[in-house]
């Protein structure tokens, strides 16, 4: 046991919990066992032998949940005669068991993680498996925000939370190991170390986490699903064997964050209990996070540090980011989260490190995706939560926390804690402890056993330096990570699909189109999606179609396909104008968007509303209720404002019962501005893509201005011609 477990600790048992109903958590439930979870092959062995053991109800909340994703353990293999893979090991367990009933709710996500997501996950995961397992894409998170807790219950008596989603290039051992042959996503390719956290838990704790899960359920697909009534006896706990708990008989306090909505106020409980057990802390604080950019967390740690001479931090996050965007964002705000630390008359007690393996004669980094904290002998908590104010106030988060209340609890805390340090230093964690013991500063232990094959390195504070400007990046940093939504009304004020003789936001309107297309821009030009989406790549296959005669028939059937995928009809309609010249591009185009159109539209009537609900959640309501009421205008609005891609506009379309020859009407007259100015372009479009220098970019936002303008004078004849009707 180290020295610190023998200091005066300033988590005496008189003291307040930190665990406060109504204010810190949610809820104080009891687990008869807890225990961590080391990286994602001790998480995936561990849930694969729970869910075998499943009789009644699962429920696989999370960001993303991929079927594609091998749910397997430290050996890299299945070995119990199920399949590998998750779509296929759900569907057999529910062919094992008849009262079995699986429900899988994935964050409905932005296109900006369409390089990073499963492209069809409603076929993948609810068409290609049995009835009970049933899937929804959970859109009830407010624009801009995203579901990001990460859940699995069992039987309403087992469950799982962390920060480890059921998805691909997440599976990692504990050893890290650069050369890892398993450690491959479903192409086959190879992915660097990767490094998580998850907690399993039983009892009432248990429980309390299939409400959430339940709650979550409900919200997306206003149905209610059953509990997993008769189970929840300690002899139905499914808890796996190869699992030794950390921890018996103790509280488990459960935190949540949840944006505010239409549907009701925020909840802060993940924000207030990082700051609470901030102000408590004494000796020292531990944390692991992915990102680290919340100015109010980096204040409490800097004016604890400074207040309590004898307090240690250590964090361990990401210097290298996951591409230009995210650098440019969340390292943004990492750079200033540790100049606020730096800034601190405690500064030489804080290290911001980060986990590195050597690769021959470098070093490569190990992507840190945990979400933990540990606060002296007192407080261990892991969840969904970054240190970003998107997880404070924006997303939906989920953390769960163990407040010690024994000595043996205080006793293992401490022993976790050394035993993470130890893991990212690679050495045992006995020799950490005794370090520590000998040094009497966690700090020193790390400086003295730190330096080999495994081991922690400063995040450089520098890094990255701003390239477009000081001010311009802190401006796109903050905008990436809001604390809040936007407003409801403001949203509504901006987005409102109101007739322009009536309309006083039109100015308003403009500027989020401007807004929004530079955002766009932004996007394709620095963020993977044009990697999938390339017009360079794509041109060639569209010159075959044109040269070999057949482009007539071709290009709307191309329009056809891409639809079933929601590929962008935007960069269709371009590289048919590019490539077909202004009349043969016009009339394929138009061909191809008004057919597709029409197959979307009559699926959506085939699927209905409540079949479309489980694709789209509620998110369904708000969109078919102005369809069905304003016809014409909402679909030309919808064509017109980038707030749906084409595809769903036609879905929704065809399930909201709008009458056919209005869907119709309104695809033309808002299509057709952006058709006839793309194609009649045609070269010049070319040029465009191929050379984006200072004239070309004008011209493209001139092709912006002209095709809003076009849509908005079409739109106003319209609704003109509806009122004298």
């Amino acid at each position: 046991m180290s020295s610190i477990l023998a200091m005066p600790s300033d988590t005496g048992a008189e003291q307040n919990t930190l665990l406060r109903e109504g204010e810190t958590v949610w809820r104080r439930e009891q687990a008869g066992r807890a225990a961590l979870l080391l990286d994602g092959a001790s998480y995936y062995g561990a849930l694969r032998e729970a869910l075998l053991a499943a009789r009644r109800t699962v429920f696989i909340i999370g960001w993303d949940i991929d079927s594609r994703t091998r749910l397997v353990g430290e050996s890299g293999a299945a070995t119990d005669g199920a399949p590998e893979t998750l779509g296929e090991f759900l569907a057999y367990l529910v062919s094992r068991r008849e009262a079995l009933d699986i429900y899988l709710l994935p964050w409905d996500y932005s296109i900006l993680f369409l390089p990073e997501r499963e492209l069809m996950p409603m076929v993948a995961l609810g068409w290609n498996t049995p009835d009970r397992v049933h899937v929804c894409l959970d859109s009830t998170a407010p624009v801009v925000s995203s579901h990001h807790q990460k859940l699995v219950t069992i039987d309403d008596s087992l469950a799982f939370c962390g920060g480890l989603d059921l998805t691909i290039r997440r599976w990692d051992t504990a050893d890290h190991a650069c050369d890892c042959p398993a450690r491959v996503d479903p192409n086959g390719d190879a992915y660097g170390p990767y490094h998580d956290l998850e907690m399993i838990v039983d009892g009432d704790a248990a429980r309390a986490l299939a409400d959430v899960a339940r709650a979550r359920w409900s919200a997306a697909t206003d149905e209610k699903a059953a509990p997993a009534a008769g189970l929840g006896e300690a002899r139905d706990i499914p808890w796996p064997d190869s699992v030794r708990p950390d921890f018996h008989n103790v509280t488990i306090g459960i935190a949540r964050t949840q944006p505010e909505s239409v549907d009701g106020p925020g909840v802060h409980e993940v924000e207030r209990l990082y700051l609470e057990a901030i102000a408590e802390a004494g000796r020292t604080i531990y944390i692991e996070n992915q990102f680290l950019q919340c100015d109010a967390i980096a204040a409490a740690l800097a004016d604890r540090a400074a207040s309590q001479p004898g307090l240690e931090i250590v964090i361990l996050s990401n210097q290298e980011s996951g591409g230009w965007l995210e650098e440019r964002t969340m390292g943004i705000g990492r750079r200033r989260f540790i100049s606020i630390l730096q800034e601190s008359p405690g500064a030489e007690r804080i290290r911001v490190l980060r986990s590195v393996v050597a690769d021959g004669d470098g070093l490569k980094e190990v992507h840190i995706h945990s979400k933990l904290q540990i606060v002296d002998d007192r407080l261990l908590r892991i969840g969904s939560s970054n240190l970003n104010r998107r997880s404070m106030g924006l997303d939906t988060e989920c953390d769960i926390a163990i407040e010690a209340e024994t000595e043996e609890d205080r006793g293992r805390i401490v022993e976790i804690r050394d035993a993470l340090i130890a893991h990212h230093l690679g050495v045992p964690a006995e020799d950490l402890t005794g370090a520590i013991a000998r040094h009497g500063s966690v700090i020193a232990a790390i400086d003295a056993t730190s330096g080999g094959r495994r081991t922690v390195a400063p995040i450089d504070p520098t890094y990255p330096a701003p390239i477009l400007g000081e001010d311009f990046e802190v401006s796109i940093a903050d905008a990436a990570d809001p604390r809040t939504p936007p407003t409801h009304a403001a949203l509504s004020a901006a987005l409102e699909l109101q007739r322009p003789q009536q309309s006083k936001g039109l100015p308003i309107r403009l500027i989020v189109f401007a807004l929004t297309a530079v955002a766009m821009a932004m996007l394709w030009y620095f963020t993977p999606i044009s990697e999938i989406a390339n017009v360079e790549t794509l041109e060639p296959y569209f010159e075959q179609i044109a040269s070999s005669g057949w482009a007539p028939v071709a290009i709307p059937l191309v329009f056809a396909a891409a639809s079933i995928v929601f590929f962008p009809v935007t960069i269709l309609i371009a590289l048919t104008g590019m490539t077909l010249g202004p009349i043969m591009g016009f009339l394929c185009a138009t061909a191809g968007c008004l057919g597709s159109a029409a197959l979307a539209f009559a699926a959506g009537v085939l699927m209905g509303e409540k079949g479309l609900r489980r694709i789209m959640g509620r998110r369904l309501n708000r969109m078919s209720q102005s369809a069905a009421e304003k016809g014409v205008l909402s679909i030309v609005g919808l064509r017109l404002l980038p707030v749906a891609p084409f595809t769903a506009v036609n879905l929704i379309a065809g399930a909201s019962h709008v009458r056919f020859g209005d869907f119709m009407i309104g695809t033309v007259l808002g299509m057709m501005p952006g058709i006839v100015l793309m194609t009649a372009l045609g070269d010049r479009l070319r040029e465009v893509w191929h050379n984006p220098s200072v004239e070309n970019v004008i011209l493209l936002g001139a092709l912006a201005v002209a095709w809003l303008a076009a849509a908005v004078a079409l739109q106003y004849l319209v609704s003109k011609y509806r009122k004298s009707d």
